[in-house]
């Protein structure tokens, strides 16, 4: 993905915003890019202008990437044909990799969230080296690696390979970012609003109500869900293209070990309501 953002670059699609992802003038970052070969002779657009830059440095996809994947003041530099490009220093890949595909989906504030009901066990490392190797532990434990469709066992192939898929539930850093400032800022609101995600025994992600609990499951992660959500009968699971294994897995295993009686957990931050916590798995 990092190389075809340099090839947009050099084509003249769009330029590198402080985020790192492409921008173009019309779309901001909400933009997918594709690549073909050829051996054809093509004449070559030139690099957009400094002075028709679509970012402006406003710096809101570093407010809303909830594991601060996106520095807000340090930079780097990264020259591609001719062209300078100054971008926010970054935490290592496997931080937004923990993000963006749903282990940890919790702001620092513990007010709003990304889509995902789930939570890390311990605190997010610092270190690229920790951040490594705790990524391989939850990816070893996901459903969906080893899943019988899923050919990759372990997590440097997942990452590396372009035909795998995996689901993403935050990409906030993208979906700020529009052209207009207005609107930057009336995306940014509305992520900053939108309260956190909670796990249906449906299957589905809501937002979490007053009474969410967090309930450990043996896959390394917490999962928001309701105590009403503990006590129903068992609704009809829903299944859609794109849904996440470790949603099903998680399901299951909140029926088998879970009801009323025991539907005690850690309220989200901002509720006033005490609970007492069970036992965590071990910590990372």
């Amino acid at each position: 993905m990092r190389y075809r953002c340099y090839a947009a670059l050099a084509a003249g699609v769009g330029r590198l915003g402080w985020s790192g992802n492409l921008l173009t003038r019309k779309y901001g970052a909400l933009v997918e890019l594709g690549s073909v070969l050829t051996s054809a002779t093509l004449a070559a657009d030139a690099p957009i202008s400094d002075e028709d830059h679509p970012c402006d440095r406003c710096k809101m996809c570093s407010l809303v990437c909830p594991v601060q994947m996106i520095h807000p003041k340090a930079s780097r530099r990264v020259a591609v044909a001719g062209i300078t490009e100054t971008m926010a220093w970054k935490r290592p890949n496997t931080c937004c990799w923990i993000g963006c595909t749903g282990y940890q989906g919790l702001s620092d504030s513990g007010t709003w969230s990304n889509w995902s009901p789930f939570r890390l066990a311990c605190a997010l490392p610092g270190e690229k080296q920790e951040l490594d190797a705790l990524c391989i532990r939850l990816q070893k434990a996901d459903p969906q690696m080893q899943d019988a469709g899923n050919s990759f066992k372990n997590y440097r192939q997942a990452v590396f390979d372009p035909d795998w898929f995996y689901y993403t539930v935050c990409g906030f850093c993208r979906s700020v970012c529009s052209p207009g400032r207005k609107t930057r800022l009336a995306n940014r609101k509305r992520i900053m609003n939108s309260g956190t995600a909670a796990l249906k025994l449906d299957g589905s992600h809501v937002a979490a109500e007053e009474n969410a609990c967090e309930v450990p499951t043996p896959f390394g992660l917490n999962v928001i869900t309701s105590r009403g959500e503990l006590s129903k009968k068992e609704p009809e699971v829903q299944t859609w293209p794109g849904q996440f294994p470790l949603d099903r897995e998680v399901i299951k295993y909140l029926r088998r070990h879970f009801h009323s009686a025991d539907a005690k957990g850690r309220v989200p931050k901002g509720s006033q309501e005490k609970t007492t916590a069970p036992p965590l798995p071990p910590r990372c």
